[in-house]
């Protein structure tokens, strides 16, 4: 199976392209903005994970993605997008953590997304999120903090953007 990472960010491209190596798995990386980016070949299956679709900001950032996406699938092809329930867009319950612990080869790194006092614009539904990552191990320990824009989707208005793209039809809603 022929596969293919997208990110914007060189250090991630080259981080999987280690991974795979690793692996024994065949993979090319491709170095892009996901609104708007070139593949060699048109590909059966597109997935964006872990609510990636959070980082497009504005109607037209979506409708472009949507676009691009469909211009790169094959006749058939098939987008399976990892998003946040739609409950979480209006804070009735909670669908996933905001905290999480990863331990792996003498290294720890606990997660937490978000925190108190975050800022919300109800106008463009875009939070100013906390993301604070702290890490220990071997050769130390420290924390990293950094601010990340991301977009709540309600699944209405994601539909009317799916619709309005030309591209997509809805085929199942899970979870």
């Amino acid at each position: 199976i022929a596969a293919t990472a997208l990110d914007a960010v060189p250090a991630m491209c080259d981080h999987a392209l280690r991974r795979a190596a690793q692996d024994g798995v065949a993979l090319t990386a491709v170095c892009a903005d996901m609104i708007d980016f070139h593949l060699s070949q048109r590909v059966d299956l597109a997935v964006l994970l872990m609510d990636s679709a959070s980082y497009l900001l504005d109607n037209d950032a979506v409708l472009r993605h949507l676009r691009c996406v469909a211009a790169h699938l094959a006749d058939a092809g098939l987008y399976v997008l990892e998003m946040s329930h739609p409950r979480d867009a209006f804070g009735v319950g909670a669908s996933v953590s905001a905290r999480w612990t990863s331990e792996a080869d003498g290294l720890r790194v606990d997660m937490h997304w978000g925190a108190e006092g975050d800022p919300f614009d109800p106008v463009t539904q875009v939070d100013e999120v906390t993301v604070t990552m702290d890490w220990s191990g071997p050769d130390g320990s420290g924390q990293l903090v950094e601010r990340a824009r991301q977009r709540r989707f309600t699944a209405n208005e994601f539909d009317a953007l799916v619709r309005a793209s030309g591209v997509f039809d809805i085929v199942e809603w899970l979870g």
